[in-house]
């Protein structure tokens, strides 16, 4: 027996059992206290009563006062209990709204983290003067119809139409307003 009892305490893998079984032993006696006491104990910063301070004022447009102070942090710390206690519990755990509210909840402070800052108003002019042509009103063109009345005039219309377009195809755009302007003349009618 004592032959097989020191086979036994040379194999690595009773070495490897033993020691895994003292560190899971000491885990159980002295860091789960650790734990426990620091889940039962709710510190409250003063910067959190602060933030608690300023919800408040914004919602109720003034400070709140001494009593109200208080219920805001007892409020707190009640609210606390029952987010550790849901915790324990496994609340959180596979429930649609829970999940819904974090997602939610992370889109908001990363939409917060990458809000630009306003342009100054030197980089809206340097953006003015390289965009500029997006900000031009539109050219306008003014079109203006003459009309040959062939009831007055009868095959004279047409050839007269033929030679004022050949007149309109040769010049320039400045001068067609004098050509218009002067058949009208010669018409006596106006635009």
């Amino acid at each position: 027996m004592s032959d097989w009892l020191f086979r036994l305490t040379r194999e690595p893998l009773i070495h490897f059992a033993v020691i895994g079984a003292c560190i899971y032993l000491l885990y159980g006696l002295y860091g789960q206290q650790e734990n426990e006491a620091l889940d039962r104990t709710i510190i409250i910063t003063s910067g959190e009563v602060v933030w608690l301070e300023e919800t408040w004022a914004k919602q109720w447009n003034r400070p709140p006062t001494l009593v109200k102070r208080q219920g805001l942090i007892d409020q707190y710390v009640r609210e606390t209990v029952l987010y550790r206690e849901a915790l324990a519990m496994g609340l959180d755990k596979d429930d649609t709204i829970v999940r819904r509210r974090l997602a939610q909840k992370l889109e908001f402070l990363s939409q917060d983290l990458i809000r630009p800052k306003p342009p100054s108003e030197a980089e809206l002019r340097a953006f003015f003067e390289v965009n500029i042509d997006r900000y031009r009103p539109p050219d306008l063109v003014t079109r203006t119809q003459t009309f040959f009345d062939p009831d007055k005039r009868d095959v004279q219309a047409l050839e007269e139409a033929e030679i004022v377009k050949v007149k309109l195809e040769a010049l320039s755009i400045a001068s067609l307003d004098h050509l218009v302007a002067e058949w009208q003349e010669r018409e006596g009618t106006t635009a």
